[in-house]
């Protein structure tokens, strides 16, 4: 459509390998520990998106609830099962599923199931730059 194209295309790329994930103890005042890496921060991208994680949860433990006011996300279940709360609706969410998560939603997640639950999690952020989370009692 007319538009100049790179020399060399620009690909943004990550690779999600759990022994690269690192423990974190009670995640957002979770249960458990959950296992987690920022795969892709926001210095790689140029528009408002904002980071890609990427996060493991055993059996038995949980992300504990949170909201971001000005961040956007998309759950994306890789691997296993559990059940995502956002606002006052639960579902279970497993293998090959996706949760959008919207502005100011109070959100959790569990895993109830008998393995891992391995999710990926990308944030767009209102404005580029500003990341905010704010854990919820």
């Amino acid at each position: 459509a007319g538009a100049p194209l790179d020399a060399t295309p620009i690909f943004i790329s990550a690779r999600f390998d759990k022994s690269q994930l690192k423990p974190v103890e009670n995640m957002h005042a979770g249960k458990g520990t959950v296992r987690y890496r920022r795969a892709l921060p926001p210095e790689v991208f140029y528009t408002n998106w904002s980071y890609v994680d990427h996060i493991v949860i055993p059996p038995g433990a949980s992300m504990g609830k949170k909201r971001h006011p000005g961040v956007e996300e998309l759950y994306y279940v890789i691997d296993g099962a559990g059940t995502m709360h956002v606002n006052d609706e639960s579902a279970p969410i497993r293998k090959d599923q996706g949760l959008a998560v919207l502005l100011n939603d109070v959100h959790s997640l569990e895993n109830n199931g008998s393995g891992d639950l391995e999710l990926m999690v990308i944030g767009v952020a209102v404005e580029k730059w500003v990341l905010d989370t704010v854990n919820v009692k």
